[in-house]
């Protein structure tokens, strides 16, 4: 057991997966803790348990990046160059996608307060390796994009 998630430790601090690493380090201190084996498979099975609901709320980080295609037809509707009866029309379509987005978000916000009660979106985390490299943008996209995601999520922004 201890053998796989040094293994597995290697592997994720290589790759920058820093949440699993932190579960996998979890799981080499409680088995190398003097027990008998039922005990043992417990304590392993609750750090697993953690370590899932860890990866639950990290993953949260990427209602960032799902959000990209209506980002982009926000500022599509909001800059493009109509009459000003189409204009009002693709404004209003802004406002109900946005009122959307932020009905949508904070019904995952209130998902994810059900393992973590504290959670908040946190854009900092996109920059992060295992999350920025699911991110096929320019850093000067992901960096003009975050303000437009607060915004469409109810957290104020552009």
């Amino acid at each position: 057991m201890r053998d796989k998630a040094r293994t597995r430790l290697k592997h994720y601090q290589e790759i920058e997966q820093t949440v699993r690493a932190a579960g996998e380090k979890a799981t080499i201190a409680t088995a190398e803790k003097p027990r008998d084996v039922m005990d043992l498979m417990t304590s392993i099975g609750e750090v697993e348990n953690q370590t899932s609901i860890n990866l639950i709320v990290d993953s949260a980080t990427d209602e960032f990046y799902d959000a990209f295609s209506e980002i982009g037809t926000i500022e599509v509707f909001e800059k493009a160059d109509i009459p000003d009866d189409w204009k009002q029309k693709a404004l209003a379509k802004v406002a109900e996608m946005i009122a959307e987005e932020t009905k949508d978000f904070a019904e995952t916000t209130r998902r994810v307060r059900e393992y973590k009660a504290d959670w908040t979106m946190d854009h900092a985390l996109v920059w992060e390796t295992r999350h920025r490299r699911r991110i096929p943008m320019s850093d000067d996209t992901v960096e003009h994009r975050i303000p437009d995601h607060k915004r469409l999520i109810g957290m104020g922004g552009a």
